[in-house]
């Protein structure tokens, strides 16, 4: 029925393959039953979220399993949707396509964090650069400002600075002491 409108299927009889299979293909998404020979799709759900190349991967059961606990399990196992049989193949389309959207759109979202993410990094590296400079820029002033103090203090000669108006803006102290 899902190919019937351009979806590509692959079907895995049992939880050991759909393992496999999931790790080579990389689904978009992965219906699943429970009730499977050898491993049940409870332990393939679980070891799937185990994996981490298929962690990612939303799982929808599909089951004839309709029991509050069932679901509550394969809930808590990491699945995103339970369809429980007899289902309508509508329903099942109507939700395999918003469960393929989300994960798209969820791609796209986690894309632009990391974009995001890598712009904000630059940033702060060049604000912190910047911050950098300034403190050797603010380290060289108070340096080059105790400089000229000493050597102010110091010197035998008057030494003051005005204005553009006359006014006095700095007068060392030993100006003072000879007024």
């Amino acid at each position: 029925h899902l190919e019937g409108f351009g979806l590509e299927v692959l079907i895995a009889r049992d939880g050991e393959s759909g393992l496999e299979r999931a790790q080579y293909a990389q689904p978009d998404l992965i219906l699943l039953d429970v009730l499977m020979p050898e491993m049940d799709g409870f332990e393939t759900c679980r070891q799937l979220k185990a994996d981490e190349t298929a962690r990612d991967i939303p799982v929808v059961f599909m089951t004839v399993l309709s029991g509050t606990a069932d679901k509550v399990k394969g809930f808590q196992l990491g699945a995103v949707d339970y369809i429980t049989k007899p289902f309508q193949h509508e329903e099942v389309l109507a939700r395999v396509t918003t469960h393929l959207r989300l994960r798209e759109l969820t791609g796209r979202l986690e894309h632009r964090v990391r974009e995001r993410t890598q712009e904000l990094a630059t940033a702060n590296q060049h604000l912190q650069q910047k911050v950098t400079e300034h403190e050797r820029m603010e380290k060289a002033l108070r340096e080059s400002e105790e400089l000229f103090r000493v050597t102010v203090e110091n010197i035998s000669d008057p030494v003051f600075i005005t204005d553009d108006d006359g006014r006095f803006t700095f007068v060392c102290r030993n100006v003072l002491h000879t007024l």
